[in-house]
């Protein structure tokens, strides 16, 4: 197992990558704003304010 997952890093990132317009993570639904351009409701400039980050800046999402 352990041999098998060095000889995959060995060999790199792959060349290709998968893209996706929508997706879900715990419950909270994320799309592209492409998609998003043509609902009657987008909220792709909401953002939340996080944490502080080891310069003391405020970190937002």
């Amino acid at each position: 197992m352990a041999e098998e997952l060095l000889k995959e890093v060995a060999f790199g990132p792959e060349s290709q990558v998968l893209t996706m317009n929508k997706y879900c993570v715990n419950d909270f639904k994320f799309q592209t704003e492409e998609v998003s351009r043509n609902k009657k409701i987008n909220n792709s400039g909401v953002y939340i304010q996080g944490g502080v980050d080891g310069t003391g800046q405020t970190i937002e999402y």
